[in-house]
Order: structure tokens, then C-alpha cells, then sequence
């Protein structure tokens, strides 16, 4: 098992590209959509808030409450705007400096994820997540990177 890891693993950094086709074939029986981090992806937020994203962007910051560091996602929606599930408030929009405000620097960072649909598809399921308030929190299964994942892919993961 060690050793198909290391081949996989070697594969990937070779060919970034193919890393979902590489996920697929090595575990076909996969039924939930996985995202797997673009090597261009960085943990570290490096893009001030106001530079603008390209609307549908899956867009992340750093931040830490009661001494746990974590990450807070949300998609991008135009015109400084951001839509992101909180786990007080549900979905809602916010201003991308709102977003950003939470993390240190000020700065986000963006997921490089698949995308199904157009960007603005991307958009219209955030949009239409906020309305329908389905989404109900959970840390581990229903959460902020899950519903970014959602409007990205189209696909629920939980």
C-alpha cells in the first residue's frame, strides 16, 4: 500500500494535470467528488483583497479562533461580494474586505477546483443555496469548504 502511494504521489507532481483522472482510476468505486488541491494552490493566503477574482472563484482565508488555526471558504461573486456558509448565520453574502477582514494579513487565497458550468452557473447555485437555506452546518460534514465545493462542482460531497 506504501509503495502505490509513493508511485501515485510521484505521478502527480510529474503531472498536475492529471491528478483527478489518476484519483479516479486508482479508486473507481469513488462515489463522492474529491478535490484535490492544484500544486499551484498554496496554504498561505497571497492576494490582497482588493484585487478582484474572476466571478465563481473558489476563494479561501486563514484564520484562527480559540487558539485552532483553520480555513474559511467562499465563492466569489463580482462587484466585491462574497457569498460563504457560516456556521451562525447559514449562507449569506458579504464584502470581499469583510471576508478577508477575519484573516490576519487581509489576504485570500484561491482553490483551483473543477468547475462545472459556466461562472456565472457558479454563481446562480451559490445564489440559489442562499434562498433555499438546505445547507444545515456541520464541522465534518456540511461546511464551508462543502458548500464551495457544491457550487463549483454542482455536486453535493456529504
Amino acid at each position: 500500500m506504501a509503495s502505490l502511494i509513493k508511485k501515485t504521489v510521484r505521478k502527480i507532481v510529474k503531472q498536475p494535470k492529471n491528478i483527478v483522472r489518476l484519483v479516479k482510476s486508482k479508486s473507481p468505486k469513488l462515489t463522492t467528488p474529491v478535490v484535490i488541491r492544484n500544486l499551484l494552490d498554496s496554504t498561505k493566503p497571497k492576494i490582497k483583497y482588493t484585487e478582484q477574482p474572476y466571478k465563481g472563484t473558489h476563494i479561501f482565508v486563514n484564520q484562527k479562533r480559540h487558539g485552532v488555526r483553520y480555513q474559511h471558504h467562499g465563492i466569489y461573486i463580482g462587484d466585491s461580494r462574497v457569498i460563504h456558509f457560516d456556521g451562525k448565520k447559514g449562507i449569506c453574502e458579504i464584502s470581499l474586505e469583510k471576508f478577508c477582514r477575519s484573516s490576519r494579513n487581509k489576504r485570500y487565497g484561491i482553490i483551483h477546483s473543477n468547475r462545472k458550468g459556466t461562472r456565472d452557473k457558479v454563481v446562480k447555485r451559490a445564489e440559489k443555496a442562499m434562498k433555499e437555506r438546505k445547507f444545515k452546518y456541520s464541522l465534518l460534514f456540511e461546511n464551508c469548504e462543502h458548500f464551495a465545493n457544491y457550487c463549483r462542482s454542482g455536486r453535493k460531497s456529504f
